[in-house]
């Protein structure tokens, strides 16, 4: 399975390059891609690669007006996590899944204040879904999201962000929840960069609900983007282990 992953993130960007040479006859559409390769797919500050490595990519189609579509797939390992993530008993849970894909769309630009904006929405989806066999429900959920942000400029030009994600079922059918979160940004010199992310997850229907946040440096060289993050949560994110809530992210990405 994981093969027939990369065949297809490598087909895709494919097309991307293919695409990208004759956007200008598309009547204002633009195609972007991107790739990954990191020691430790976190999501939402919780480890969804079974704290192992994870292959990462997808693509966007976007219009001038603001309105974008777009696919995004990453390598899993549910075998033990998400047994965690929800307080389950491990072994509970047939046919883990490996491969989360996403579809998303939106509408993204900015005021004359410069503030700018992304709303859209998500659907997490997994082809080869998990039997929640502990949980009763599917993986599969949407979300929907508001996302803005402003750059003050200047030397460092620091940049912040907030946003709020909002889903109606969450992952394993276990009830609404809602996840704000903001972060900041400043540019350094030689390419390098500076951030900070803090969110907050409640799932209220299951009393499910902790911070988490994560610090890194960045680095542009060679046209790859280098990330090297320190994350951690509060003790209710996998249960009080912390195992799948903390320890340090390195990723390596390319954008086309």
């Amino acid at each position: 399975m994981k093969k027939l992953f990369l065949s297809t993130i490598a087909s895709a960007l494919t097309l991307i390059s293919t695409a990208s040479l004759a956007e200008d006859a598309l009547n204002g559409f633009t195609f972007s891609g991107n790739v990954a390769l990191t020691n430790d797919y976190k999501f939402y500050g919780f480890s969804q690669s079974n704290e192992g490595f994870a292959v990462q990519g997808g693509f966007n189609i976007n219009h001038e007006s603001g309105f974008y579509l777009g696919v995004w797939a990453s390598s899993i390992d549910f075998a033990l996590d998400a047994a965690h993530h929800l307080n389950a008993t491990p072994g509970t849970f047939e046919d883990p899944a490996t491969i989360e894909l996403d579809v998303l769309g939106g509408y993204a630009g900015s005021f004359s204040n410069g503030i700018s904006y992304d709303i859209g929405g998500v659907r997490y989806g997994y082809p080869n879904e998990n039997n929640m066999i502990a949980i009763g429900g599917e993986l599969e959920y949407w979300e929907g999201y508001a996302n803005f942000g402003y750059s003050f400029g200047g030397t460092y030009a620091p940049t912040v962000s907030a946003g709020i994600n909002v889903s109606p079922d969450w992952f394993g059918e276990t009830g609404t929840s809602i996840y704000p979160h903001g972060s900041l940004a400043i540019t350094l010199p030689q390419e390098f960069g500076l951030y900070t992310k803090l969110g907050y997850l409640d799932v209220s229907d299951i009393d499910y609900n902790y911070f988490h946040y994560q610090i890194g440096v960045t680095k542009s060289f060679a046209g790859l983007a280098f990330d090297l993050a320190w994350a951690d949560a509060a003790d209710d994110c996998d249960g009080g282990t912390g195992d799948f809530c903390q320890g340090f992210i390195f990723a390596v990405s390319k954008k086309f």
